[in-house]
């Protein structure tokens, strides 16, 4: 019963418990999270095709996420966040090169291309109001 009441007590007050400093968390956290789920991908293409180099994909595709989980639970925001960036960055950068060697299609990294620079635009805007540049 303890439950039920926790549950409507929630949803009848509002969402007060959100401030500016969990979402910012929470957002950390979700770009974390995709960030390695499209890490992951890269062991998929291993897997499915013969790649010459492959143990350095899965290098990459390992500090990848590494360093999304760093961006995360490191203190300074600021830091973290421009982490998760150059993470995201470096997972372009890979695709690219996937692409260039016939590797990926031209439509998978276009979309690539288009999430990657509004995950980025976002990305950048936090980290500039965290610095309090803007």
């Amino acid at each position: 019963m303890y439950f039920f009441h926790s549950f409507v007590y929630l949803f009848t007050n509002g969402i007060w418990w959100i401030t500016p400093a969990y979402a910012l968390v929470c957002y950390a956290i979700y770009l974390a999270v995709i960030l390695s789920f499209m890490a992951g991908t890269h062991w998929g293409l291993v897997l499915s095709k013969e790649l010459t180099g492959a143990w350095k994909t899965l290098l990459w595709s390992n500090l990848i996420a590494v360093v999304a989980w760093i961006g995360v639970v490191i203190p300074f925001k600021v830091i973290g966040l421009t982490l998760v960036l150059a993470g995201f960055m470096l997972q372009l950068w890979l695709d690219y090169s996937f692409r260039r060697d016939g590797v990926i299609s031209n439509e998978y990294f276009r979309l690539r291309l288009v999430m990657t620079s509004c995950v980025a635009a976002t990305l950048v805007l936090v980290i500039l109001r965290l610095a309090e540049v803007i």
